[in-house]
């Protein structure tokens, strides 16, 4: 348990929000609205997919936990599939922002950042 959840810890904190920001620099340099999706999107909405797994992995057993409250960690893991979604929608072309132009791949990822870094904060209180 605890070499999953210092995984899904570290994986979420400091490796996912990472790869997101330089991924958003990334879309925000080369990404065109008539080209097909683009595989970082792709891989970015795997990676995000991977870690809800994990968290989904750690809340499953957290159960056995006397400390942790269960409301906190379903708001914790609602937040996590959310921006799941958010990143998959923002992978798709065209993106769900379409509106936004050239930067609504990024705009897609930054919300999906905001959510992922909004659990992360209330993962920390846990």
């Amino acid at each position: 348990m605890d070499i999953v959840l210092k995984l899904h810890q570290i994986f979420g904190e400091r490796i996912l929000t990472l790869v997101i920001v330089l991924g958003i620099i990334y879309l925000a340099a080369t990404w065109k609205a008539d080209n097909e999706r683009p595989v970082i999107g792709r891989i970015l909405a795997v990676l995000v997919d991977l870690q809800v797994a994990l968290g989904l992995i750690v809340y499953g057993l957290s159960f056995s936990l006397p400390r942790v409250s269960p409301g906190m960690i379903l708001v914790h893991a609602a937040m996590g599939v959310l921006a799941a979604g958010v990143a998959h929608m923002a992978a798709k072309n065209p993106p769900f922002l379409a509106k936004m132009g050239r930067f609504s791949p990024v705009a897609g990822f930054g919300l999906a950042l905001i959510l992922i870094l909004a659990a992360v904060l209330l993962g920390r209180g846990l």
